[in-house]
Parts: C-alpha cells; sequence; structure tokens
C-alpha cells in the first residue's frame, strides 16, 4: 500500500500477538470445561423449606428424629410389611401425630426403610369369545343373570334365564331371593 510503511518485524510482531491472544482463549476454554465437570450442580428447591418437626394433636412439637425412631420401631415390629402410607396411619393412631403420608415418604426415604413398589399381575387373561355358525335350535344355549329390587321388603330378587341362542327363545327361567349354582344344576335337569 503506498503512503504506509510496515517493517517486517511490526508484522511479525503483530502475528505473534495475535497467535498468543488464541492460545490463551484456548487454554481458558479448557479450564472452564475442566471445572464444569469437577463443579457439583446445585439444586436449588423452591417453594416452602421442610419443617424439621411435626405436631401432635396437643399441638406439641414432635422433632423428626423422634419421628424417625418410631418408624424403626413399628418396621421392626408387625409393622415391617407396611408400606409408608400405613405406617403414616400407625403413626397417627399409636402416637396422635398430626401427619402426612408425604413427609412419611421422605422420612422413610431418608432412613432408606421404603418398600419395593408391588408389582401387579394380571388375575385373568381376558378371551373374546369364539365366533360360532349356529344353524339349528338348542345348538347353543346361553344363561342370564338379572337382579331387582324389592321396596316393600327391602330385598333383592333374581332372574336367571337359559335362551337359545339360534332364536332367542327362553328355553328355562328360576326366580328367586337367591340364584346359586343349585338353581342352575336344578334348571338344566327340567
Amino acid at each position: 500500500m503506498p503512503g504506509v510503511s510496515c517493517s517486517p518485524s511490526a508484522a511479525h510482531y503483530r502475528h505473534q500477538r495475535v497467535n498468543l491472544l488464541r492460545a490463551a482463549k484456548k487454554q481458558q476454554s479448557i479450564e472452564t470445561e475442566q471445572t464444569k465437570a469437577q463443579t457439583v450442580p446445585i439444586v436449588i428447591r423452591s417453594g416452602r423449606p421442610v419443617p424439621d418437626y411435626s405436631y401432635n394433636i396437643l399441638g406439641e412439637r414432635i422433632c423428626d428424629e423422634q419421628i424417625k425412631e418410631w418408624l424403626l420401631e413399628l418396621i421392626s415390629g408387625e409393622e415391617s410389611v407396611y408400606g409408608y402410607r400405613k405406617l403414616a396411619e400407625c403413626l397417627t393412631q399409636e402416637h396422635k401425630l398430626i401427619i402426612n403420608k408425604k413427609k412419611v415418604y421422605r422420612l422413610c426415604k431418608e432412613l432408606d426403610i421404603l418398600r419395593l413398589q408391588r408389582i401387579r399381575q394380571i388375575r385373568h387373561i381376558r378371551r373374546l369369545a369364539r365366533n360360532r355358525i349356529i344353524s339349528k335350535i338348542n345348538e347353543l344355549w346361553e344363561v342370564n343373570i338379572k337382579y331387582g329390587y324389592i321396596a316393600g321388603e327391602d330385598r333383592f330378587f333374581f332372574i336367571m334365564c337359559i335362551i337359545d341362542i339360534y332364536d332367542r327363545m327362553i328355553i328355562d327361567y328360576h326366580i328367586g331371593l337367591t340364584c346359586e349354582g343349585i338353581h342352575a344344576a336344578n334348571l338344566l335337569k327340567r
């Protein structure tokens, strides 16, 4: 460029300074990544702070440490199979505490005495009815049970009908105050 004199040494120094700044920024980013990996995230709880006490029916303060002792006593006895909800009920009944099941859950979690959540099992497998082709009378029957209320006697009555599926006709029926297997057997025998 005309009018601007740039000596090779000035360009050289400017290039070195840019390289030094880049190296410093790179070192700084490496240090911040290392400090991020070393720090433990701080969890800030919002809302009301957890009180260290509960009240009983008389209005006296009972500290959480006492409640934890009572929980351990309950767990060591017959209530060892109880979950946190039943433990909360036991504390309410035996020690007259006014305590929430959520607080009992938190205390049990601190003591590491929470029971595993039960796994619900399917009681029966649901089966779909087989579609049948019915071509004549008395090939397939169905038993139907209905009940109603007798207002004057304050009781229930039952109607059990045997129905032919082909023509939907009632073959036989039972009306009574009870409806048991004996009655169904008698209907089939008739």
